[in-house]
């Protein structure tokens, strides 16, 4: 059945409507496991056991907002003792004060999520916990702006591609996620303390262009109005660096010492589970890396991470023995360049129904140092190229650096869309970049380890071999 409004006995009113046809979720994984938690607004589900909701509504907006906000904004209740670390000098500029706050908000709680609940909480409630929505992460951020002096104000808007909220019905439940806006002279700066690297005047994707509404103080008076949540997109380019750094041993064994870094979104993704796993996760999880490495490798040295979540970067490392990594054969090694995964990860080949988009710009590179063991030199290595359709670059290289020889692969991809009908030439640039990983660099030893003795050796007897076999039966039996 339709949404209706139903008037309740204690002055509030009741959103109630039906589900029906729901779809049935397209990954096995979110069908039985989601069954104890529906309903659900986040999965579709196989079945509702209770198709009918009923949601507690106010009369109007003002009336919705002045109950869940009164005390905050009003009575600047739990507020108290939220004041400004030391930080930055900002010789009273304003700007400066925001972009301090925004720091101290994101920090106050280590994890930031989108969970929403229907209660805003009151600071003092959120900084002794370990989770924050991102209603809490804005609710501390308004309480440092105001104990500063900055006009400040809540904005409350649904995320892109969730929902949409129908203004018909006033009910913050439909909120999903918070902002809050720092009024500057005449200018109104959008915050987001959610995102990491957002800074003053960025949102992201999600939150711009979207309609909010706007809750602030006016004397004793609440005061709403709709605004539209403008900013500009955050300068983020994600970059991805591994170095494998192996050292090869004669019988085919290896050292390798591994260090991932990143930057942009790939080090937020890694400082959240940095922020997330213990000790003993992380190391199964680089166990699982040195497994992928070699299935009889061994863990003997692991770095977590040095996550620098202001600017953006995190860096970890590993070291392990690979008992076997290369293929050894008479005098020469054959060595495997697998640890050049594929950088980019393609689905389905059939044909596109939408443009190739890049939403930001984004650079992997994978670096592959092969140190010899003693007395051997390389004699055959797979060619350099670089190839390039539109907005995608692939380049790979090699370059000598001692006795070491270094392999280098970048795939760039810059900001923008690929029309359908081209993405085939899109998926053979990265395809030669991911066929680098099937490659091999052969190694051969050089005189003077015994490796010109066991050569002539050779040849001698492949002279041997030849004489013989021109002799006949008959003149062997003489």
């Amino acid at each position: 059945m339709p949404p209706k409004i139903v008037p309740s006995d204690v002055g509030m009113q009741h959103l109630v409507f039906k589900l029906h046809d729901l779809p049935t979720s397209r990954h096995a994984l979110f069908q039985p496991s989601r069954r104890a938690v529906e309903p659900s607004w986040l999965y579709r589900t196989i079945a509702y056991r209770y198709p009918n909701l009923v949601l507690g509504m106010n009369a109007t907006w003002d009336a919705a907002v002045a109950y869940r906000l009164r005390s905050l904004v009003l009575k600047n209740e739990g507020t108290a003792g939220v004041t400004l670390r030391d930080g930055l000098p900002c010789g009273g500029g304003p700007g400066c004060v925001v972009d301090r706050a925004l720091a101290h908000a994101r920090d106050t709680v280590a994890w930031t999520g989108f969970d929403e609940a229907s209660d805003f909480r009151a600071p003092k409630a959120i900084a002794p916990s370990d989770w924050a929505s991102s209603a809490d992460k804005a609710t501390i951020l308004y309480a440092l702006l105001v104990h500063a002096g900055v006009d400040a104000r809540l904005a409350g808007l649904v995320r892109a591609h969730t929902h949409e909220v129908d203004k018909a019905f006033p009910l913050l439940a439909w909120r999903n996620h918070t902002l809050v806006v720092a009024r500057l002279g005449n200018e109104d700066i959008w915050l987001d303390p959610s995102c990491d690297l957002c800074g003053r005047g960025e949102l992201t994707l999600w939150s711009r262009d979207r309609d909010s509404l706007a809750v602030f103080g006016n004397g004793d008076e609440m005061k709403i109005e709709w605004r539209r949540a403008t900013g500009r997109a955050p300068a983020l380019r994600d970059v991805r660096r591994t170095v494998h750094a192996v050292t090869l041993q004669e019988q085919g064994g290896a050292v390798v010492a591994s260090t991932l870094s990143t930057a942009g979104g790939e080090a937020l993704a890694s400082c959240r589970d940095a922020r997330d796993w213990d000790a003993d996760h992380w190391r199964a999880a680089v166990r699982r890396v040195v497994k992928d490495f070699s299935r009889a490798g061994e863990l003997f040295e692991n770095k977590p991470g040095i996550c620098q979540r202001e600017g953006g970067t995190d860096e970890r490392s590993l070291r392990a023995r690979l008992p076997t990594f290369a293929a050894a054969w008479d005098d020469g090694l054959v060595v495997p360049l697998r640890l050049l995964v594929p950088p980019v990860s393609l689905p389905r080949r059939d044909a596109r129904q939408t443009d190739f988009v890049v939403a930001s710009p984004s650079e992997r590179g994978d670096e592959l140092r092969l140190v010899p063991p003693p007395g051997y030199a390389f004699a055959s290595v797979p060619a350099s190229f670089q190839q390039q359709h539109r907005r995608v670059l692939v380049r790979f290289e090699l370059r000598c650096d001692g006795p070491a020889l270094v392999l280098l692969r970048v795939v760039s991809l810059a900001a923008g869309a690929t029309p359908q009908a081209e993405y085939p030439r899109v998926r053979a640039v990265l395809d030669a970049a991911a066929a680098v990983a099937v490659r091999a660099v052969s190694l051969q030893k050089t005189p003077g380890r015994g490796g010109l003795r066991r050569a002539a050796a050779r040849d001698e007897a492949a002279d041997e071999a030849t004489v013989t076999s021109r002799v006949t039966p008959g003149q062997v039996a003489m």
